[in-house]
């Protein structure tokens, strides 16, 4: 028996033919209760087997459906003008299996779809006015595992009164509505990949002047390289972010300690800085305000020498090691090129990290302009990242 399916509500039409169809339908009546038990079987379009089986009444004023379907390795390019039509894209390879379950009652449609679409590849982007404007290949890529197979659970509803109404317009329609939750939150796909929200994974946070990951940030990145290992069509970009506030006071800060460092380093005997680089010089409360009363008189003059303001013969007060380090960070000049520089050093930290312990592919990772306007809290800064189509 051979049967053939049109959709004439998309143009071109979607047709597919049934081939080799058999089985029953059982106890069909004009009766309002009755329901007829249904069994069929047969093959789209030569290689496609499919079975329906439940119980129906067409004939009733009420229209009745329970019924579940199942499709298997169904040539997606015959469906290909749903794609084009609704995401605006045409489909150029690719396998459909599904597994259904569609109930209608009182006019209304309501469906559960497990669909496994295998090897799906698009074609160029075509104008169609009903095309959601979304990155459909970033979609794509999020959705697409390391075995090129996209599995995903999709419910539908839809209301047969709709003069709109179409079987395969309801399906894409809930297809869109994934693809743009998807796109729109890239990071909480792949978070989900690796049990996470995704919100933090979008951004590498570091501390004012400082270009080291630290463990928890480290951690975070484990996780998207863990998540990228099973989105191989995905990409990452990173904009290394530098602050123009909150690190100049940051990149000041550390110019300062090393200012100190080198000057115990200098002072210290042979037998305490034999072996040490100067970043592994500790210094304790006293020494860093000694060392700080050192600079700052140097700087600022001796402090026994009477400020203009002070009464004649009367030493000023010695100021704190506060209001010493504030003073001496003030005098200490940031240049942009600095900033730039350490915008650069933490996409490039985040990059080797994501190579090396997160075995990324390197062709995977791409370094883009730095972000010298980033947001900051609480004296750190976020280097913000985002995903791509490869």
């Amino acid at each position: 028996f051979l049967a053939r399916f049109t959709d004439q509500s998309i143009s071109p039409n979607v047709v597919t033919n049934i081939e080799g169809l058999s089985g029953s339908i059982k106890g069909l009546s004009s009766d309002q209760l009755a329901k007829a038990d249904v069994a069929l079987q047969g093959t789209v379009d030569k290689r496609a087997p499919f079975k329906i089986a439940g119980q129906i009444n067409p004939l009733s004023e009420d229209a009745y459906t329970d019924v579940t379907v199942t499709f298997n390795n169904l040539d997606l390019p015959t469906v290909s003008p749903y794609a084009a039509h609704f995401v605006g894209y045409p489909i150029t390879k690719g396998k459909l299996s599904l597994d259904l379950g569609y109930k209608v009652s009182e006019k209304t449609l309501v469906g559960a779809n497990k669909v496994l679409i295998d090897q799906l590849t698009m074609g160029e982007k075509v104008e169609s006015p009903d095309a959601m404007s979304l990155p459909i290949p970033l979609a794509l890529a999020l959705l697409k595992d390391r075995k090129g197979q996209i599995d995903i659970d999709l419910p539908v509803r839809g209301n047969l009164n709709d003069p709109d109404f179409s079987y395969g317009g309801v399906i894409w329609n809930a297809l869109g509505n994934l693809l743009t939750k998807v796109a729109t939150s890239p990071f909480a796909m792949v978070g989900g990949l690796v049990g996470s929200s995704g919100d933090d994974l979008q951004y590498v946070v570091f501390p004012a002047g400082i270009a080291h990951l630290s463990p928890p940030e480290q951690e975070k990145l484990n996780a998207l390289g863990q998540a990228l290992a099973d989105r191989p069509a995905l990409r990452l970009d990173i904009a290394g972010a530098a602050d123009p506030q909150v690190d100049r006071q940051g990149l000041a800060a550390g110019q300062l300690l090393k200012q100190l460092q080198k000057r115990k380093f200098v002072q210290g005997s042979s037998s305490t800085t034999k072996g040490v680089s100067l970043e592994q010089i500790e210094l304790s409360p006293e020494e860093e305000e000694r060392l700080l009363q050192e600079m700052y008189v140097e700087q600022f003059g001796s402090r026994s020498t009477p400020p203009s303001s002070s009464p004649e013969g009367k030493a000023p007060d010695i100021p704190s090691p506060e209001e010493m380090r504030s003073k001496l960070l003030e005098s200490i000049k940031v240049e942009d090129e600095q900033l730039r520089l350490l915008a650069q050093q933490r996409a490039q930290g985040i990059r080797e990290f994501l190579l090396q312990e997160g075995k990324v592919s390197g062709d995977r990772v791409f370094l883009v302009e730095p972000n010298l306007h980033p947001v900051t809290e609480e004296e750190t800064v976020r280097t913000p990242l985002a995903l791509a189509a490869n």
